[in-house]
C-alpha cells in the first residue's frame, strides 16, 4: 500500500514535468515558425520587387 502511494505521488510528479516540457516546447515551435513565416515572405517580396 505504501509503495501504491508513492509510485501515484511520483506519476504525478512526472506528468506535471511532461506538461511543463511540452508547453515550453510548443511555445518554441511556434515562435520559430513565426520568425521562419517573417523570412520566408521577405524573400519573397524581396524577389517580386526586383
Amino acid at each position: 500500500m505504501l509503495g501504491f502511494v508513492k509510485f501515484g505521488n511520483k506519476s504525478s510528479l512526472g506528468g506535471e514535468i511532461y506538461r511543463e516540457q511540452r508547453r515550453k516546447r510548443i511555445i518554441i515551435t511556434t515562435i520559430l515558425g513565426v520568425i521562419a513565416f517573417i523570412i520566408l515572405n521577405l524573400i519573397l517580396y524581396s524577389l517580386t520587387t526586383i
